[in-house]
């Protein structure tokens, strides 16, 4: 049994359906009272039988979560880090919790492979609101150009990881196969939308204020310090993706067609219904689909091919979760992370549903 943390994630729940489609057991955790990440010890049935663990990072107590993998004889983890756990500078926020975080579990006793990918295709969704709104996008760094990466190419590797022993005891650097900048990257997505875009690049200050509005301020120095300071190097294409699947890693624009389908304005009125419609499916204990844990948490056990996408549906202007959808109460992401994180030691207070860019 492989059990999938952040299984309604952008990257997640892409592991979750690529096990399945392969037969692997697995089992994801979901969003209830009984189970928290924060909380090693409630996770204790769900860990029943459970083999391998494809982790997210920057929970308040990794050791104590890799603990209770240890005791439950999990025998490997994959982790989820970031390219910020190899900054050149480390002291930043975020690379401090990627860095407690791949300590952690590197000091468990269990085997391990770090997966640092680039920003993820799937960040895109934060110009939704913008693009409901008309068709000018604004966003800070527009001079900066990043190679990428689809969420279902960093699963595709995690999967590897979780089933062969030939990847314990390894970090890889994953990216997408081009640099673009912004600009390009809205270019690409309003050929796919059918839509003229426009990018208009904030200033250094515009973007401090915008950002600063929602985010905690050690967040935003440290996306400043990536992209302006150049302590992260997420411009540089990597070969790991091909190397490790035998294909070579998607396209942005294989990504856009992909998640914008036809009658995509409807859809973009529709996305927050259901985003909320999805993550609401996969929730309650009784589901199909959905197996409950003795504690009463509960877990999804090897949905049916297909019914697990059908669910969720892709990530963009169709149904699907939104960056900060989870299955235990989460906070919103810091900048630079990629997805949202549960507070942690390394991060500061900041108000639940706090929203923040993302990586």
């Amino acid at each position: 049994m492989i059990f999938v943390t952040g299984a309604t994630g952008n990257v997640g729940r892409e592991v979750l359906a690529q096990l399945t489609a392969a037969g692997v057991p697995v089992r994801g955790l979901s969003r209830t009272a009984g189970a928290d990440l924060d909380d090693p010890a409630s996770l204790r049935p769900a860990l029943e039988g459970v083999r391998a663990v494809f982790l997210l990072p920057g929970y308040r107590d990794m050791r104590g979560l890799a603990a209770e993998f240890a005791a439950a004889g999990v025998e490997r983890v994959v982790l989820l880090s970031s390219q910020a756990a190899v900054a050149t500078d480390s002291a930043n926020a975020v690379s401090a919790y990627m860095i407690d975080s791949e300590t952690a579990v590197r000091e468990s006793g269990l085997a391990w492979t770090f997966l640092r990918p680039a920003a993820f295709m799937s960040n895109t969704l934060r110009w939704l609101p913008q693009l409901r709104a008309g068709d000018v996008v604004s966003d800070a760094f527009g001079d900066v150009p990043i190679a990428s990466i689809d969420p279902a190419d960093i699963a595709a590797v995690a999967v590897k990881a979780l089933l062969e022993p030939a990847h314990e005891g390894r970090a890889y650097s994953l990216s997408g196969p081009e640099a673009l900048l912004p600009a390009e990257r809205l270019h690409i997505l309003g050929r796919a939308l059918d839509r003229d875009l426009r990018f208009e690049a904030l200033t250094d200050e515009e973007a401090w204020t915008r950002m600063s509005a929602t985010t905690p301020i050690a967040y935003v120095q440290a996306f400043f310090s990536f992209y302006r300071g150049h302590i992260i190097d997420e411009t540089t294409v990597h070969p790991t993706v091909e190397n490790l699947t035998g294909r070579p890693p998607r396209t942005f624009t294989q990504w856009a067609t992909t998640h914008a389908p036809p009658h995509s304005e409807r859809n973009l009125r529709d996305q927050d219904a259901r985003r909320t419609a999805a993550a609401v499916i996969i929730a309650p204990p009784g589901t199909a689909g959905v197996s409950a844990t003795t504690s009463g948490s509960a877990h999804i056990d090897n949905p049916a091919p297909g019914r697990f996408h059908e669910a969720l549906g892709p990530a963009l202007i169709t149904a699907g979760p939104a960056p900060t959808a989870s299955h235990v109460p989460w906070r919103a992401g810091p900048p630079g992370s990629g997805w949202p994180r549960p507070g942690g030691p390394s991060a500061p207070p900041r108000a639940r549903g706090t929203c923040a860019p993302t990586r």
